[in-house]
């Protein structure tokens, strides 16, 4: 069964409040896995710096302990780390970075090659897993690819359902996370007892490409935070991910 938990206005915004009330409806429910598609800056380590973090927490660790595995989108700030993400920094989550999923165009002569497939986004959150279990545990589509054109960077999004019906194309990490949770959706009908910790070392051990994707980004350099190398441009210029 699926089921659709409503804790955003139409906006888009909502408080954490909602998530919490949101999280434990969840409870009320045979849901075997839930994707959350939604982030804000935050800590979710330190109780006493963000303590709408810790009740969230509160709320992941009573879902964890009912066999819930919790799959979120890690964000769409590359300036920010997982960690510094809420809830993609609560370690009781799956934290999914977004990849491309395929070549993209290079329109630019003046730069060499293109943007291959898994690579990372030009957009994406990462941070490696540390030892509190907090960082990206796999990425995952959250566009289909990225052109070049010279100064700026297109993304060409995801199939989306659109408000008010039909579909649109969007790009963000928020697209990402979706294709993990249908992912440990079909794990769990295949095992129905494998537990949120199960299917979190699976997915690390089983994921393609380990080790080599995502791939660099090849026109970014972590370096100029974000700014395509070789290339002076406004970042504003930039197709920014919905």
């Amino acid at each position: 069964m699926v089921y659709s938990v409503k804790v955003l206005d139409s906006g888009g915004s909502g408080w954490d409040s909602n998530i919490i009330a949101g999280l434990e409806e969840v409870l009320n429910t045979d849901a075997s896995v839930v994707n959350i598609s939604l982030g804000r800056e935050g800590d979710c380590l330190v109780a006493a710096n963000d303590p709408g973090a810790a009740l969230m927490r509160t709320a992941f660790a009573n879902l964890v302990c009912a066999g819930v595995t919790i799959v979120v989108a890690a964000g769409n700030d590359r300036g920010k780390e997982v960690q510094d993400m809420v809830p993609a920094g609560c370690p009781e989550v799956i934290a999914v970075a977004s990849t491309t999923a395929e070549p993209g165009n290079n329109k630019c002569k003046f730069l060499p090659g293109r943007i291959e497939a898994d690579t990372a986004s030009f957009f994406t959150t990462d941070g490696a897993m540390d030892d509190d279990g907090v960082g990206v545990t796999i990425s995952a589509p959250g566009e289909s690819k990225e052109d070049n054109t010279c100064g700026t960077i297109q993304s060409k999004g995801i199939e989306s359902l659109a408000m008010g019906g039909g579909t649109t194309e969007k790009s963000g990490t928020s697209m990402a996370s979706p294709h993990v949770a249908g992912v440990v959706a079909l794990m769990l009908q295949d095992t129905p007892a494998l537990t949120p910790q199960n299917i979190r070392a699976a997915l690390i051990a089983g994921a393609d490409r380990a080790e080599i994707a995502p791939l660099d980004h090849p026109y970014i350099s972590e370096s100029l935070d974000g700014e395509l190398e070789g290339v002076v441009y406004a970042p504003s210029l930039i197709n920014e991910p919905e």
